[in-house]
């Protein structure tokens, strides 16, 4: 069963939308790594750190490192993310929320040139099979 408008599925189709969308997870994951640096129990601790990680697979999920540098480059740096999430050393915490938050505001930063491109019409409409949605939907 699905659980969204035609509304929403006709706007996901951009990539401003997708990019948003993108920025959103970026900062979700972030958030929660601060929950992993502050919690002072395991169980709070240990669901941050899977929702942390969950959230990279997401991220992940819709990289396609045959596109070119950058999606490859993001790949290994979310991956150096999960690996400092496995060791949790506040030395590693702190060094994925660094590269987590630099991966974000450089995604942030070009949503409006983005939208302005794709208003223009300089940008071929997003495919649908290509979504950040469908890889996490």
């Amino acid at each position: 069963m699905r659980y969204y408008s035609t509304q929403t599925q006709a706007v996901s189709a951009t990539w401003t939308a997708q990019l948003k969308l993108l920025v959103r997870l970026y900062y979700a994951a972030i958030n929660e790594l601060q929950k992993v640096q502050l919690a002072e129990d395991a169980t709070t601790k240990a669901k941050a750190v899977l929702r942390t990680q969950r959230m990279l697979l997401e991220i992940l999920a819709g990289l396609d490192p045959s596109q070119g540098e950058v999606p490859a480059q993001v790949q290994r740096l979310c991956l150096f993310c999960s690996q400092c999430l496995e060791r949790q050393t506040s030395e590693d915490l702190k060094a994925a929320e660094q590269v987590l938050t630099q991966l974000a505001d450089a995604f942030s930063e070009i949503v409006d040139d983005v939208q302005s491109l794709e208003a223009g019409g300089e940008l071929p409409r997003a495919r649908q099979e290509q979504s950040v949605v469908n890889h996490v939907a």
